[in-house]
């Protein structure tokens, strides 16, 4: 079963910093270590993060994310790790890319977003849709 931040499958998006590639396959620790240590320490566990470039900035890239594994943060530290954090993360992002978001684009968030949620109901399988993107985050197509 596949998961985004809750029990379920779903997708969503996100917006990173620089653009990326297809897949990250990665073992981090199952604890995190923040913004100077991502992969964490102790015992690794798989975690595999499927993504989809959908547009990009020279700075910013937003990203069709698919979870195959559902880890502790797992897409904030896949991101980082990718050496792309995720935009507005204040544990694996830098500090000086929040405070130009902040300063130059009015952004204050987290730039994860999940579009498309899917669990197992009483007696049948409920998908639920987004089909915008949030503003803040499209905004940054259009870079800074």
């Amino acid at each position: 079963m596949d998961k985004i931040h809750i029990a379920g499958r779903g997708k969503g998006w996100i917006c990173v910093e620089k653009p990326a590639g297809i897949s990250i396959h990665n073992e981090p620790a199952k604890e995190a270590g923040g913004r100077n240590n991502p992969a964490g320490k102790g015992k690794k566990v798989k975690a595999v993060t499927r993504y989809k470039i959908l547009s990009q900035s020279p700075h910013y890239a937003l990203l069709e994310i698919e979870l195959l594994t559902g880890r502790k943060h797992q897409i904030r530290r896949h991101a980082k790790l990718a050496g792309h954090p995720v935009t507005g993360d204040s544990r694996y992002g830098s500090k000086r890319s929040i405070q130009f978001l902040k300063e130059k684009a009015n952004y204050h968030r987290l730039g994860l977003h999940a579009f498309q949620l899917g669990f197992q109901d009483q007696s049948s399988w409920v998908t639920i849709t987004s089909d915008r993107i949030p503003l803040e985050m499209d905004m940054l197509k259009q870079d800074l």
